[in-house]
This record gives structure tokens, sequence and C-alpha cells, in this order.
């Protein structure tokens, strides 16, 4: 039996995942308050480590660090709905699955630009 959302983790990807060597921060578009940081992103959605848990099925409005074609950082607001949230071993953190429900399109190249260039590396 899967416990919180693990079941959904266990999905088929159908877009490369990256695993980021240096997180992407995560603010709370309506507050700035940082509230956690994206470990992987893909096209579809993003992975936020956080110190408190994020209800399964509801949509959240983040602001998302991510770097622009030049390589500076900027924000983007993004909406994401939370398809899966489960406790770390430590039980410190906590891991939720996000997916777009609207990003911009400038965004979402900076976000395949992204994935691209940290990809060339591995």
């Amino acid at each position: 039996m899967f416990r919180n959302g693990e079941a959904a983790m266990m999905e088929c990807r159908q877009s490369k995942r990256l695993n980021l060597k240096v997180p992407l921060r995560v603010f709370r578009a309506d507050t700035k308050v940082l509230v956690g940081h994206a470990l992987d992103v893909s096209l579809p959605g993003i992975k936020v480590a956080s110190d408190c848990p994020f209800d399964v099925g509801q949509e959240k409005l983040f602001d998302l660090e991510i770097p622009n074609d030049t390589g500076q950082w900027r924000m983007t607001r993004v909406k994401a709905l939370s398809i899966y949230s489960i406790r770390d071993a430590t039980g410190n953190l906590f891991y939720t699955g996000f997916k777009f429900v609207h990003i911009e399109p400038e965004s979402l190249l900076s976000l395949q630009k992204l994935i691209d260039d940290m990809s060339s590396f591995s």
C-alpha cells in the first residue's frame, strides 16, 4: 500500500528530469517568504524540499528563481498543483512534487535551456 502520494511518484516520466546541483529557490508569491528549494526540475514540474508539508491536490502560486538566457537570476511566477508529498527518512524535510498549471512562455524557455545546459554536463 502506498502512503502520502508515493504511487504518484512512481508514474512513468514523459520528459527529462534534471537533478539540480544548485537548487532553485522557491518563494510564496504573496509574501515572498522562502518556502523551499527545487531539487529537480522538468518541463512539466518540480520537486520541492521544504520544512513544512504541502497539501496534496492544492494549487499554489510561487515565485521560482531561475537563470535567464544571460545567466542572471530572475523570479518567475508559476502556478503549480501538488501531486504528492512525502517526509524524508530523517523526518526533517518534506518532498513535494508539483505539476505546473501555468508558467510564462519565456520562463518555460529558460527552464528548457537550464535542463539542456545541465544535461550536457551529465
